[in-house]
């Protein structure tokens, strides 16, 4: 058994830094990295115009237009969903458990109330977190 051990430690590292010959890419994947590669180029483009004066002027218009892409989803909205969601994720988690499902939905209101209370708690602290210097 130590012999086939020794064996495999010792051809382990010479299959780990032994080179592969360059493998031939294929038309199919040629034509795919053409494809990212000029995709990569227009997002560094778009990012170059929309750093720009002009980029910034026109996002300001389209932002003063259309008032509604400003605005962050209402915080009962968020509530609400974390509500609906935490019943069900909870009920399946403690199912087996053997507990009556009015407990089950008490311990699954209270963990979407802690669960919205560090989610409010960290959109508070996110404008102050990081600009320390």
């Amino acid at each position: 058994m130590k012999i086939y051990l020794c064996i495999l430690l010792a051809i382990v590292p010479i299959f780990l830094f032994a080179e592969t010959p360059p493998q031939k890419l294929t038309s199919v994947q040629r034509k795919y990295l053409r494809k990212q590669r000029k995709q990569q180029r227009k997002v560094k483009r778009l990012k170059r115009f929309l750093n720009s004066k002009r980029g910034e002027k026109l996002l300001k218009k389209v932002v003063r237009q259309h008032p509604r892409l400003q605005e962050s989803p209402h915080k009962w909205d968020r509530l609400l969903g974390i509500l609906i969601l935490s019943p069900v994720v909870t009920y399946y988690a403690l199912a087996g458990t053997g507990l009556p499902l009015i407990n089950i939905l008490g311990i699954a209101l209270l963990a979407g109330l802690v669960v919205y209370g560090i989610i409010l708690l960290f959109g508070l602290l996110l404008p102050y977190i990081g600009t320390r210097k």
